[in-house]
């Protein structure tokens, strides 16, 4: 699991980039500080399909770069409410008909123990 701690004090989204001469893609934050430069090799003067992939590739990693904050954002969204589902059924399974000490066959219980296993990754 991703420590999304270490990430506290970022700078801010959103992060934009902007392409300089020889090469160089620089990253900006919102408060337009910039984040960081990375030198992407020329796709105008590519000489070989490896030259131009790498070109493209490098293009792809700053676009990656540039949506950490909205990247760490949902990470930390989908997160939260995995807790709110786990919370939820282990409620629902210990107040649920077939729960131990509760009387009745139905099998609500056993479908959030099983649902349960599944989002804590102990699936059978």
């Amino acid at each position: 699991m991703i420590d999304t701690d270490k990430y506290t004090g970022h700078t801010p989204k959103p992060w934009g980039i902007k392409n300089a001469p020889h090469n160089i893609t620089h990253l900006y934050g919102g408060n337009d500080t910039k984040i960081c430069s990375i030198q992407t090799p020329d796709s105008m003067f590519a000489k070989t399909k490896g030259e131009l992939k790498l070109s493209r590739e490098c293009n792809t990693n700053a676009r990656l770069i540039q949506d950490a904050p909205l990247l760490l954002e949902e990470v930390k969204r989908l997160r939260a409410e995995h807790e709110r589902a786990v919370a939820i059924l282990r409620h629902h399974q210990m107040t649920s008909p077939g729960a131990v000490g509760v009387k009745s066959s139905c099998g609500i219980a056993s479908a959030c123990r099983l649902i349960l296993n599944i989002l804590e990754g102990k699936a059978e």
